[in-house]
């Protein structure tokens, strides 16, 4: 039977250190002679047009009015490239998603498929990262915020991704005010370009 990927999920709050993790251990990896490859969610977030039309359908609810939230992403597509990765035989090929934060006026954009990155057969491990990968939903009485109860149901149909995960990394930020400080040196940067994120 012919070997495939270990698939792994990575989990943390922004600003904990998920990508560099994950750069981290594709290069050792590498070193180690492995075939890796490393993805974000963040390259499966919806089209501007699909983003656009999602904000239309929950016209004034602001977890959904741009990306980030459990709903803007194309989960079908994430499903069909993780699956994708784990049949993948020797010398096939799989292009994989990328997204432009930079497009849209830094609203972001995907890429054109012509411009997705490839990635070979045969792969040793596959590594997933973002910041709600393997959350599920919770109580609609436990929500609070009413525009939260939309997001709450959109976040169920992430299970697809977590299924085809093999095992999972969590990363506890050491304070949870890395968080913020990291959301904050990313505005900055985006405001000043001059500024090294």
């Amino acid at each position: 039977m012919p070997r495939r990927p270990v698939v792994v999920g990575l989990s943390a709050p922004q600003g904990a250190g998920k990508t560099t993790v994950t750069t981290a251990l594709c290069r050792m990896a590498g070193e180690e002679q492995l075939r890796v490859v490393g993805l974000s969610i963040d390259d499966f977030y919806l089209t501007r047009t699909e983003q656009l039309a999602l904000s239309r359908r929950h016209f004034g609810n602001r977890f959904l009015e741009h990306r980030g939230y459990p709903g803007t992403h194309d989960v079908a597509l994430g499903k069909h490239v993780l699956g994708a990765l784990k049949q993948l035989r020797a010398e096939d090929e799989v292009a994989l998603p990328c997204y432009d934060r930079s497009a849209a006026q830094g609203r972001g954009d995907r890429r054109p498929e012509s411009d997705w990155p490839r990635a070979t057969g045969p792969l040793d491990l596959v590594i997933l990262e973002g910041w709600m990968l393997g959350f599920e939903p919770v109580d609609d009485h436990a929500i609070v915020d009413p525009q939260l109860r939309p997001v709450n149901e959109l976040l169920r149909s992430y299970a697809a991704w977590t299924a085809l995960l093999d095992a999972f990394i969590w990363l506890n930020a050491e304070d949870h005010r890395f968080v913020v400080d990291w959301r904050a040196e990313a505005k900055l940067t985006r405001e000043n370009p001059d500024v090294e994120a």
